[in-house]
């Protein structure tokens, strides 16, 4: 990572994107939901997440290092709010 110096922000936005399109071809797998592509997707997430954390802890300039773990933040909001409000509602019994 000696040669990515500056980029981390970027880097962080990219492997957040490519981790939600492993997690979304993950659904279409014949394994189910949990497959390959989801574990791939998940650790992209978190090398996303830690890589957005080392481009706010070096100081880089510009918004572009909030991206990776803005998006990611996002989906996990999504996903929590769309289990409260299937299970508020009593998984349809």
């Amino acid at each position: 990572m000696k040669n990515v110096k500056g980029k981390y922000g970027a880097l962080s936005a990219i492997l957040s994107i490519l981790g939600l399109m492993l997690f979304y071809m993950s659904t279409f797998s014949g394994n189910g939901v949990i497959g390959t592509y989801f574990f791939v997707g998940i650790a992209t997430w978190i090398a996303s997440y830690i890589v957005g954390i080392k481009a706010i802890k070096s100081k880089e300039i510009g918004s572009l290092k909030y991206i990776g773990m803005g998006i990611i933040s996002l989906i996990i909001i999504g996903y929590v709010l769309l289990i409260v409000i299937v299970g508020v509602g009593g998984f349809g019994a």
